[in-house]
């Protein structure tokens, strides 16, 4: 899922499943990180981030300020990276937002909000494959 901030349209945020681990939430975490121009993290300095609770796991919960370059090279100065990894047992989840810094800063409250509030359900697809018919 893609979300928008309405007070801000060039603040988005990724809902993001991936099957397998996706590459391990410490590469993931540091590949944010050189996308906003800042240094890798060690796997200890990533293990004492403060965590947040999605799906029933605890994932680190990551704010990166700097400059963000996006998906097809384009550099947005005093951005912010908003992010969490969880590593489920067959996937990986990850929910990411990226803005302004004083904009993305103001929403944290929101978005972990958001984070806490997924829940596990049936693929679109098998929606009603459980009700009766008649």
């Amino acid at each position: 899922g893609n979300f928008k901030v309405a007070s801000s349209p060039e603040t988005e945020c990724y809902l993001t499943m991936l099957k397998g681990a996706a590459g391990g939430v410490d590469a993931n975490i540091n590949r944010w990180r050189r996308q906003m121009g800042q240094p890798e993290l060690k796997p200890e300095e990533i293990a004492a981030l403060p965590k947040v609770e999605v799906l029933g796991q605890s994932g680190p919960l990551v704010e990166i300020a700097g400059s963000f370059t996006g998906m097809a090279g384009q550099q947005f100065e005093n951005y912010m990276l908003m992010g969490v990894v969880i590593a489920l047992p067959n996937e990986a989840l990850f929910v990411k937002m990226t803005g302004p810094e004083a904009v993305v800063k103001a929403e944290k409250d929101h978005f972990v909000a958001l984070c806490k509030s997924l829940k596990e359900g049936e693929a679109a697809g098998n929606a009603g494959a459980a009700q009766e018919t008649k």
